[in-house]
């Protein structure tokens, strides 16, 4: 069934080929064309509600804000000419380029950034990002100011992310929701083409762009659900580029003299987290307990092939805040066995049982629970259970889909522990994660000291005392164990020798912003196969 799968895929993708390729011009042969895979796609286009990774992924090909980040990660003018920021940090002017457009050739002006501005503060789910602007002012027909009520050293890192668009559909009753989540109007480098659920997306350039337009005739964004078949593909050539999974890489790929490897610092932790607010997962001693009865490097091996490194907090090595010296938790199970002693378990050579008077709840006695996780981290929750298992705390793996379990397990608190992931910005702001009343902080961690350090990391704008600020950090959240961060895998992605610029210098150190595989892919270019 698979392989029948791939036929049909491919069999679509050449028809989805020639029905793009114009008649009157050059052969399907002489077409640029880069097929991208991957296992997921976009849900929606709708820059103001897409949360998932592959929505997040297909909007930084279509869409473009003011600012963005360029391959050192640095912000830089983007649709905006320039801009400035005020000595105090509290007042940031944007001069927009002159005589854009999008991608239906209707002009880009002044008034649609002033309605994208003015929407996302209003409406739009991630507001509280902003909630330092207090006003938003225009000047002339091609100046944008931003009014802070105080510092914010996030703030530029954020408008990154805003994504212009047309003002005609913002003003629509669903603020233009139900047109641009299937058909966005492009205001960045590439336009979708076609969008074929569960097949491919396909993608061309936006002749309007401001910038450099990709050398491409078109991009291909092909849906391939399996690793196994994304890995033969690769090898067959009807891939291009994709993420693969190390192992596939070192059993497999690695052999191929036609595939090349770039490894980017990774911005994603997997952890273990806790429901704090129920038993016995509040109990500071049992989750150092259970952190110490984990072997994480066996987990970096095994799993990872070696592309993954030990994590103790969720700020990135490659982070300037990152703290090398914060507390290490080690593979000991003599110190576990201590510590799940001192959180008032007793081991009667079968099973720890609960030994301080009455059970906080019926059928507490036990320590046993469930992790709730998606297929994507299936493996890693299943190790973790079995080595779990070897001290004889029971764990069962339960799966969901990544929208069930966001909406249904975790924003309800309906869950004992879950094995996830979250990547980071270039930016350390993660008030939204671990400040008591935060957005994502769905686990319950309270801790007043980290509040008051994530208040003042927002507004502190010199990056040594971010730096210190942060580091203090990420020493509570290593003590306090909030989340048992599991590890740090490496971006890998594979691609055919004949495309460049898949990676670009720098970012061996620098990595990709949130692990965006597409982020440079408005500068990949495919080098002509020489012809036998």
């Amino acid at each position: 069934m698979p392989f029948h799968w791939l036929f049909v895929c491919l069999v679509f993708a050449s028809t989805v080929c020639a029905a793009c390729t114009p008649n009157n011009t050059s052969s399907e042969s002489d077409v640029k064309q880069i097929v991208y895979g991957s296992a997921w796609e976009p849900i929606s286009f709708y820059p103001l509600r897409g949360l998932d990774s592959g929505s997040f992924y297909g909007q930084t090909l279509v869409y473009e804000g003011l600012v963005k980040y360029d391959a050192n990660l640095k912000v830089v003018p983007a649709l905006a000419e320039s801009f400035n920021v005020s000595a105090d940090g509290c007042t940031i002017t944007f001069k927009l380029r002159p005589g854009q457009h999008f991608s239906t050739g209707e002009p880009l002006t002044l008034v649609d950034v002033f309605a994208t501005y003015k929407l996302l503060l209003s409406s739009a789910p991630f507001r509280s990002y902003f909630k330092d602007v207090c006003a938003i002012e225009r000047l002339g027909d091609d100046q944008l100011v931003l009014k802070l009520a105080k510092p914010a050293a996030p703030i530029m890192s954020m408008l990154c992310e805003v994504r212009i668009l047309p003002k005609r559909l913002l003003d629509l009753p669903d603020h233009g929701k139900s047109v641009l989540a299937r058909t966005p109007v492009s205001s960045g480098p590439f336009c979708l083409k076609r969008w074929e659920s569960g097949l491919e997306l396909v993608f061309v350039p936006n002749k309007y762009y401001w910038g450099k337009v990709p050398e491409l005739d078109r991009l291909v964004w092909r849906v391939v659900p399996s690793k196994q078949l994304l890995s033969l593909a690769l090898k067959t050539g009807e891939i291009d580029v994709a993420q693969i999974d190390p192992r596939i890489w070192v059993s497999f790929l690695a052999s191929k003299p036609q595939l090349k490897l770039e490894q980017f610092p990774g911005s994603r932790t997997i952890y273990l987290a806790f429901n704090l607010r129920c038993f016995p997962f509040a109990l500071p001693a049992l989750r150092q307990g259970i952190t110490l009865s984990i072997n994480r490097e066996q987990i970096c091996k095994q799993l990872f092939a070696g592309y993954a490194t030990v994590a103790n907090t969720d700020f990135v090595p490659a982070s300037f805040v990152f703290n090398p010296k914060i507390k290490v938790w080690p593979y000991d199970l003599r110190e576990a066995y201590t510590k799940l002693t001192q959180a008032g378990f007793r081991f009667n050579g079968r099973e720890w049982l609960w030994a301080q008077g009455k059970n906080p709840r019926p059928g507490a006695q036990k320590l046993a629970f469930s992790i709730l996780t998606v297929k994507d981290y299936e493996d890693v929750a299943e190790t973790v259970a079995y080595q779990l298992g070897q001290i004889n705390i029971p764990a069962e793996v339960h799966i969901a889909e990544h929208a069930i379990l966001r909406s249904q397990y975790l924003k309800s608190g309906d869950f004992q522990t879950v094995v996830w992931s979250r990547s980071v910005g270039p930016d350390p702001d993660c008030l939204a994660y671990w400040s008591g009343n935060g957005a994502f902080n769905f686990n319950g961690y309270q801790n007043q000291m980290v509040d008051k350090l994530l208040l003042e990391g927002q507004h502190e704008l010199n990056h040594k005392k971010r730096k210190e600020i942060y580091g203090q950090v990420q020493e509570c959240l290593a003590e306090d164990l909030p989340w048992d961060f599991l590890l740090q895998p490496k971006l890998l992605l594979v691609h055919n020798q004949a495309i460049k610029n898949v990676q670009k210098p720098g970012q061996e150190k620098t990595g990709l912003p949130w692990d965006n595989p597409l982020f440079n892919a408005a500068d990949w270019q495919k080098l002509p196969t020489s012809k036998s």
